[in-house]
């Protein structure tokens, strides 16, 4: 690509000089471009500006790959190396050297009365690449500044393992899913699984009568392309290594032993469970990238870390807080944290099923009332 720029460049520059002598240099006034002198100084400062561009663009490059071998994996550095923004960032810049060079060799001085030649054409071009070139260089440090990413960089590797494969294996693969597997709904970019509308999943299972299950965990990145939900049939079941065995909905329980009491564990997954990734103090759900563990009081304070001392709160409710009680910050909690009453090994779930609904209604009516 950079070839070909600088071979339109100098294509344009021969282009423009050849209309500038076909209108005898008059089709752009010298009060627009300035005479001879002008026109020398504004085409060498684009030439030494052009290079300067360039060798910064060749810089940055090289710094990437550096960090990209480091850091990451040498299978990136040749996708970098291939990047087409980079290359027609280098072509761009180029092309518009080769022109201001061609340019500046039809400017010829006056002598005397003789008020010279400017390829006033030429000349405006200049102009004009000169506003394209900083364009692109903006374009660049942006798109270089993106392809940085651990994702960005997962990508890449991605999309080249999928092409070798489609040429070692041209085969299409057979996209209609085996029976009682249900589908898979890909992720249609990569990144980090941020938040999960679990009412809005459940509603839309619910309409279709199926079973979402949710591959990554939440906080987990994801590439491209990989399974994101698994779609199974109305019926629940169990996957074994071998066969897949329908889950019972009613179990008979024969024999009966009280199970130990166990308490909910403060960790960060149940703190966040318990406060519903929301922040206690402004009621909102930034996510768990934005969310922290605060406390109440301070621990310069005397505060502690546990269920009744500890809160969810985006990260700008705890800037404001900073190393103060919410009293002293002028913050108030829209809940008191407590600990959580659910029990550890029992999940509380609401959807209806209904083959239980006759042994609900009998229980309910059947059960011995207390006197």
């Amino acid at each position: 690509m950079p070839v070909l720029c600088v071979l339109g460049g100098v294509a344009l520059s021969f282009a423009t000089l050849w209309i500038d002598d076909a209108f005898d240099h008059g089709l752009i006034p010298q009060a627009f471009t300035g005479g001879p002198e002008a026109a020398l100084v504004i085409l060498s400062a684009v030439a030494t500006s052009m290079v300067s561009l360039t060798a910064l663009v060749l810089t940055i490059t090289m710094v990437v790959v550096q960090l990209a071998m480091g850091q990451f994996s040498p299978r990136i550095v040749q996708r970098i190396l291939r990047d087409k923004p980079s290359q027609f960032a280098i072509g761009m810049f180029v092309a518009t050297f080769a022109h201001a060079m061609l340019a500046m060799r039809d400017v010829r001085p006056g002598q005397g009365s003789d008020s010279g030649t400017v390829p006033g054409l030429a000349v405006v071009v200049a102009f004009l690449l000169v506003l394209i070139s900083i364009a692109v260089l903006v374009l660049y440090v942006h798109h270089i500044g993106r392809s940085l990413r651990v994702s960005a960089l997962i990508e890449l590797v991605g999309k080249d393992t999928r092409k070798q494969l489609d040429v070692f294996y041209p085969q299409p693969a057979d996209p209609r899913p085996s029976p009682g597997e249900g589908g898979v709904v890909r992720a249609p970019m990569s990144g980090v699984v941020c938040h999960v509308d679990f009412d809005q999943l459940v509603a839309r299972a619910r309409d279709a009568g199926c079973t979402l299950e949710l591959v990554p965990a939440l906080g987990e990145f994801t590439a491209s392309g990989a399974p994101l939900l698994r779609v199974r049939d109305g019926d629940p079941s169990i996957q074994a290594i071998r066969l897949r065995l329908r889950a019972p909905e009613v179990i008979v329980l024969a024999n009966y032993d009280r199970l130990p009491s166990a308490a909910v564990s403060f960790s960060r997954r149940n703190l966040f469970k318990r406060d519903h990734w929301t922040c206690q103090y402004c009621g909102l759900q930034p996510g768990a990238d934005e969310l922290t563990i605060d406390h109440v009081v301070p621990r310069s304070q005397g505060g502690t870390s546990t269920w009744e001392n500890c809160a969810l709160a985006c990260m700008t409710c705890n800037k404001r807080k900073a190393d103060r009680t919410p009293q002293q910050a002028g913050l108030k909690l829209r809940h008191a944290p407590v600990r959580p009453l659910w029990k550890p090994m029992y999940a509380r779930h609401t959807v209806r099923i209904e083959s239980w609904s006759k042994f609900v209604s009998e229980a309910y009516w059947n059960v011995k009332l207390e006197g």
